[in-house]
């Protein structure tokens, strides 16, 4: 059965949690829940087809040249689901990082079933166990820098993005997708929805998240509100719930997790409509 303080991590942000996150919250169940809602290896929303509007745009708006054998940096990569696609599709050299010893290892192992399925030899990715707060890599290590849904748990975000300027090269790029608040006076809702699983989330404002940027060193950044997409995705969610997706989750895990399940969903969809919960994505430029 799944624990109820091990799920609602997952929705706001999953196995993406840097320096807060515990490992014995991500049980197998719970990981197979979330593959279930979003796919496999896929443990945050959204899709390998998100991911990839975004690179995309970068090689068409950003004057960014082909990404081909560059290094990328993941920032909380959980199974690796997004690290194997970018470097897949993108034909880049990844390093997948994570806090989770047992996800680090379903990752490695995803990989090299991947690769040894497919015969892609060339498929040039890796995972590391890191202490979510010290990036042990040397000055100008990446070309890109990529994290989802990971950073809200930071609690001292310049520190982490003041690493990324450093590690990252100059004319490199980093990809945020994040999660903040749009004020600190909680609804009730809101207030169950950060509290709900008892965890630690560093929220913060739009305009707060870019001062850390700024403090960092970075100053050409670009921020997209996303939350109108996310609530689409939320809402998606919510009816696979109630169809497929929740017939699996109740058949391997009974009616208390499938009801448990929804109820954390709907929360997320109730914050995302009132506005108080948003999402943005971050391209900065170094």
């Amino acid at each position: 059965m799944l624990a109820k303080n091990s799920f609602h991590n997952v929705v706001s942000a999953l196995t993406l949690a840097v320096g807060v996150a515990q490992a014995s919250e991500y049980t197998p169940e719970l990981t197979t829940i979330l593959q279930t809602v979003w796919g496999e290896s896929n443990m945050s929303p959204g899709g390998y087809e998100k991911i990839e509007k975004v690179f995309d745009s970068l090689l068409r708006d950003q004057n960014i040249k082909a990404f081909a054998n560059k290094r990328m940096l993941d920032v909380g990569c959980g199974l690796g689901g997004y690290t194997r696609h970018i470097a897949e599709k993108y034909n880049l050299d990844a390093l997948g990082i994570d806090v989770d010893e047992q996800l680090i290892a379903q990752a490695q192992e995803a990989h090299d079933h991947l690769v040894t399925k497919t015969a892609a030899k060339s498929l040039s990715c890796s995972y590391a166990l890191f202490d979510g707060v010290t990036l042990p890599y040397q000055e100008n290590s990446f070309d890109i820098i990529f994290s989802k849904e990971a950073i809200l748990h930071v609690q001292d975000k310049t520190n982490m993005f003041r690493q990324f300027f450093k590690m990252l090269k100059p004319g490199g790029v980093i990809v945020i997708f994040d999660w903040m608040h749009n004020s600190y006076d909680y609804s009730d809702d809101m207030k169950r929805f950060v509290t709900i699983d008892g965890l630690s989330y560093q929220f913060l404002k739009s305009i707060e998240y870019v001062s850390c940027l700024k403090t960092a060193g970075f100053s050409d950044i670009q921020v997209i509100d996303t939350s109108h997409i996310t609530l689409e995705e939320t809402e998606s969610d919510c009816r696979s719930l109630e169809e497929e997706a929740g017939k699996t989750i109740l058949e391997k895990f009974g009616s208390e997790s499938l009801n448990y399940c929804k109820d954390s969903w709907n929360l997320q969809k109730r914050v995302l409509e009132s506005g108080e919960l948003k999402t943005y994505l971050f391209i900065v430029k170094k």
